[in-house]
């Protein structure tokens, strides 16, 4: 239905930028759309306002700016941001907003689209590791007929955030002096986190349920449209988020879905000039979980001797130990406590699992259901 849409839109843009005196004969068949979908209904109403009809678009979006998917009325899982797809959302906001000379609208796509930019880390990497499954990387990259339209409506484009949160997402932004952090509760099979220090970090962490080569079951399934109504902008209940200069503190609740067992998880983290981070479950009834890490590093080094190399076929298993994270530029040293056992696997570096360069797992104790690291 989208792409339709949005093949659609592009030939009346086309039509319109060659003939702006155009009344598209070609396109006045009604267009109508049930999905509550928010980018199926932004396309519907571009087509509309380049028909040059009146249009009412009511955007989804958060306090802070965030473009939501949809209402999650019929699909929680919907009631989401995303990185690509709220980028494109906040593209058409802006240009419904100024061709229809509707100003609120142009500011939610301007806002929109200020937040999505924000969070990416201190060289503008987008942190895919949250908001997004293993498969779904991709950036939004606008067509050429959207492009040429855009030029000609001038918008002029926002700076990024250096730090940002949004309660109702429970998620937060912050760059330390060298360390780029991004937490979240929200997502849907998607993770908890990134962290970045130039070449080497974390892209996407977060529970993982055996068998553990199933990416199905990895992540956390936990967004605002679970607890209510999204539209009322109600506060996800139980996060903290705290920033005092460099010092910045995150507390919250997530959960898992797994085989129909909700999983309630804590989630705890403090950055200042190292990062504590912990994850605990109240309860895993039963199911056998690991924290998986997907890692950017040329090399992860196990203790002071055994190195694992990107892209080889040797792997690490065995008792959990102190890891550097190597790049070229940099290293990331994380000392975990808790597990019961450690894996490293190297991987091709494709399109899977966020193009990390490796897979950590950390399984957990069933009798302890928790694990922390001091991460420098």
């Amino acid at each position: 239905m989208t792409m339709q849409l949005s093949l659609l839109a592009d030939q009346i843009i086309d039509e319109r930028l060659k003939n702006p005196e155009s009344d598209f004969k070609a396109w006045r068949s009604k267009v109508e759309t049930v999905d509550e979908s928010q980018l199926a209904k932004a396309y519907v109403a571009l087509i509309g306002v380049l028909q040059k009809k009146s249009v009412d678009l009511k955007p989804i979006f958060t306090k802070a700016g965030a473009p939501l998917l949809s209402l999650g009325l019929d699909h929680p899982e919907q009631a989401l941001c995303h990185p690509a797809k709220g980028l494109e959302l906040a593209t058409l906001w802006q240009l419904i907003g100024y061709l229809g000379k509707d100003s609120n609208l142009f500011q939610a796509g301007v806002n929109a689209e200020q937040f999505i930019r924000s969070f990416t880390d201190s060289y503008k990497r987008p942190f895919t590791g949250i908001w997004t499954q293993e498969g779904d990387v991709k950036t939004y990259t606008p067509s050429p007929s959207i492009l040429k339209l855009l030029k000609s409506c001038d918008i002029k484009k926002q700076p990024e955030l250096m730090r940002c949160s949004d309660p109702e997402l429970g998620c937060a932004l912050h760059h330390g002096k060298d360390m780029s952090l991004a937490l979240t509760v929200t997502g849907w099979g998607s993770g908890i986190g990134s962290l970045m220090r130039r070449d080497a970090g974390i892209i996407a962490m977060g529970p993982q349920a055996a068998p553990f080569e199933d990416a199905s079951r990895f992540g956390i399934h936990f967004t605002p449209a679970v607890l209510g109504d999204v539209s009322k902008h109600k506060a996800l209940p139980g996060v903290r988020i705290d920033e005092r200069g460099d010092l910045f503190t995150f507390n919250g609740w997530t959960r898992s879905v797994i085989d129909n067992n909700h999983l309630w998880c804590h989630i705890s983290a403090q950055l200042d000039k190292v990062l504590d981070l912990k994850m605990q479950f109240l309860d895993l009834k039963g199911t056998e979980i690991s924290i998986a890490m997907a890692v950017k590093a040329d090399a992860i080094r196990v203790g002071e001797n055994l190195e694992v190399m990107a892209g080889s076929l040797k792997q690490y298993r065995g008792d959990v130990a102190p890891v550097a994270l190597e790049g070229k530029k940099s290293q990331l040293v994380m000392l975990p406590k808790g597990g019961s056992q450690m894996r490293i696997v190297p991987l091709a570096g494709d399109d899977s699992c966020w193009q990390a360069d490796f897979l950590i797992l950390y399984l957990l104790d069933r009798d302890r259901a928790e694990i922390s690291w001091t991460i420098n």
